[in-house]
C-alpha cells in the first residue's frame, strides 16, 4: 500500500491545475494517478479528423501558465495536448504521476479519517482524495438493435481507427453532436458515400477561425502584457454573452436564430434539407456549436442527411425507420460520452457507508 497525504486522480485540466496549486503552495506531499499512460485527459483521447477546441485558445488554458505562442484562434487537438504536456513539464508534474493506473474504488474509514483507494494498479492510503476525471472520457455508444452484428469497422470518434480507410467507402455516421460536426467536413471528400444520421440537429454558429499572425501575433507575443490583456478581451466578451440568454437582452437569442436558419437555408441548396438542419428549440436549450464547414458538406452529391431514425442495424448497413435500407462498409459514431454518469463506474463508500 502506498501512502500519500493527497491523492489526485485524472490529469486533464483539472488534476493538473490542480497538482499545479498545490506545488506553489510549497506541498509536495501528493501523487497523482492516471489511467493512460501520458497527461491531456479529453486531448489526448480524441484524435479524429478535425478535432479542435469551441473555446478561443487563450481562454482554453490556464491563467498562470499562458502561452503566447498559439497558432490559431481555436488550437487544434495536437497543439491543445502540446500544450498540457509542456505545461507538465515545466511544473515537474511528471514525476509525481503514476501512469497506467486506474482508479477502481475508495472506502473511507471513518476512525482513521482517511481514503483507501484501489486501483489497476496499487492501493494508496491517503487523507484526502480529489477527483478530476472529468466527462469527457467514456464513450457513449447507443444500444441500437442489431449493432454486433455488423460485420465492418466501427468504433466511436473517440476512439479513431487511424488505420481505416475510408476513401471511398460508403460510411454511416450517427450523431451530429460537437465531434461530429468536426470530422464530418474532414472526411465528406475522400468518402464513396456519407450518410448522416441525426436525432436533433444542433445550433451552429460561425467560428470564425483563422491563424493568429501579422499584428496581433505580434501584440499578444511581444507586447509586455500583451498575452494577458488579449485573454482578459476574450472573456469579457464571452461574459458578455449570457446577457443574451439570461439579461435584459434576451431578444437577441431571438435575432440569432433567424440569422443562423438564415445562413442555413442560403447555405443548403436543397430546402428541405436545410429545414431538417435548423433546430425546433431555443438557442441556448442545448450546447451551441461553433463550426466554419459543416453545413455545407449537405450540398456534396455523396452526402445524405437521415432524421427518420434507425430501426436496426445489419451485417452489411443501417434499416432506418423509414423502411430504407442503407449499405455501409463502415459505421463511425459521434455520439458523445457519458457526462452525468461518468461517475458511476467508480465505486465509492463515503461516511456512514454511503
Amino acid at each position: 500500500m502506498i501512502s500519500t497525504d493527497i491523492l489526485i486522480v485524472g490529469t486533464g485540466f483539472s488534476g493538473m491545475g490542480m497538482a499545479m496549486k498545490l506545488r506553489e503552495s510549497g506541498r509536495s506531499d501528493f501523487i497523482v494517478i492516471e489511467k493512460a499512460d501520458d497527461v491531456g485527459g479529453t486531448w489526448r483521447d480524441n484524435t479524429y479528423p478535425g478535432a479542435e477546441c469551441d473555446i478561443q485558445s487563450h481562454m482554453y488554458s490556464f491563467s498562470y501558465e499562458l502561452n503566447p505562442g498559439w497558432s490559431r484562434e481555436y488550437s487544434a487537438q495536437p497543439e491543445i495536448w502540446a500544450y498540457m504536456q509542456d505545461v507538465a513539464r515545466k511544473n515537474g508534474l511528471y514525476e509525481l504521476i503514476h501512469f497506467n493506473t486506474e482508479l477502481q474504488g475508495a472506502v473511507w474509514d471513518e476512525d482513521r479519517l482517511r481514503w483507501t483507494v484501489t486501483t489497476s494498479q496499487e492501493t494508496y492510503d491517503t487523507r484526502v482524495l480529489i477527483s478530476g476525471i472529468g466527462g469527457l472520457h467514456i464513450p457513449n455508444i447507443p444500444k441500437l438493435k442489431g449493432a454486433e452484428t455488423f460485420t465492418g469497422p466501427h468504433f466511436h470518434s473517440a476512439q479513431w481507427q487511424h488505420d481505416v480507410d475510408l476513401t471511398g467507402k460508403k460510411v454511416a455516421v450517427i450523431g451530429t453532436g460537437a465531434s461530429a460536426i468536426q470530422f464530418l467536413p474532414q472526411i465528406a471528400p475522400h468518402v464513396g458515400s456519407l450518410d448522416v444520421y441525426q436525432r436533433t440537429a444542433p445550433w451552429v454558429v460561425p467560428k470564425h477561425n483563422h491563424d493568429i499572425e501579422g499584428r496581433k501575433k505580434a501584440f499578444v507575443s511581444k507586447l509586455p502584457g500583451g498575452t494577458r490583456l488579449y485573454r482578459n478581451s476574450r472573456y469579457w466578451l464571452n461574459e458578455a454573452q449570457q446577457l443574451g440568454f439570461t439579461g435584459p437582452l434576451q431578444n437577441i437569442t431571438s435575432i440569432m436564430e433567424k440569422k443562423v436558419s438564415g445562413y442555413i437555408r442560403k447555405t443548403v441548396n436543397d430546402p428541405e434539407v436545410a429545414e431538417k438542419l435548423i433546430p425546433d428549440y431555443r438557442l441556448g436549450c442545448k450546447r451551441v456549436l461553433k463550426t466554419d464547414n459543416y453545413i455545407p458538406i449537405y450540398n456534396r452529391d455523396n452526402v445524405s442527411l437521415q432524421t427518420e431514425g434507425i430501426e436496426e442495424i445489419r451485417p452489411d448497413g443501417i434499416l432506418g425507420k423509414d423502411g430504407v435500407f442503407r449499405e455501409a462498409d463502415v459505421i463511425i459514431y459521434g455520439t458523445g460520452f457519458h457526462v452525468t454518469d461518468a461517475f458511476e463506474w467508480v465505486h465509492v463508500t463515503g461516511k456512514g457507508g454511503r
